[in-house]
């Protein structure tokens, strides 16, 4: 008798370990895409919470702007107060709001929306589903997935 492993046994144990490879690896993908996301929605749900409290404690409006995709500006009377940096690319990043896409959100003194009420929608390449934070006029965000077309 012989010990160890025939060549086809070893063959067979290769492509088996391909094959897992190969398919764990668009799992894996996905998954970093979606962290991505969830990240960005986290970002962004923090910076309008920032500026909704900045308006509150100053008692002056104070509005957040999505600049290039890739950051927010929170500003109050024309003055920069923060930047804050998204992680990942984002295919789509946009506040729709009043039937009409803005590049901006403006919080009044007393919190509201200052008449706006809307959502920022986020979506990424290769990934069918997205996060939609959605701003209602009373200042108040509530966060969601809904179905995007990236493309």
């Amino acid at each position: 008798m012989k010990n160890g492993f025939t060549l086809f046994e070893l063959l067979i144990v290769l492509s088996i370990a391909v094959i897992l490879s190969g398919s764990s690896y668009f799992a894996y993908t996905k998954w970093l895409r979606w962290n991505d996301l969830q990240a960005n929605s986290f970002v962004i749900e923090q910076a309008l919470k920032s500026t909704r409290n900045l308006a509150l404690a100053q008692k002056e409006p104070a509005e957040l702007k999505l600049i290039d995709k890739t950051k927010l500006q929170i500003q109050q009377k024309f003055k920069l107060k923060q930047i804050q940096y998204l992680h990942g690319p984002i295919s789509k990043l946009q506040w729709v709001g009043s039937g009409r896409t803005q590049e901006r959100i403006q919080f009044d003194a007393d919190g509201t929306t200052h008449g706006q009420q809307g959502s920022v929608r986020l979506c990424m390449k290769h990934l069918s589903e997205g996060k939609k934070i959605v701003i209602n006029h009373a200042g108040r965000i509530y966060t969601s997935n809904f179905e995007c077309n990236p493309n």
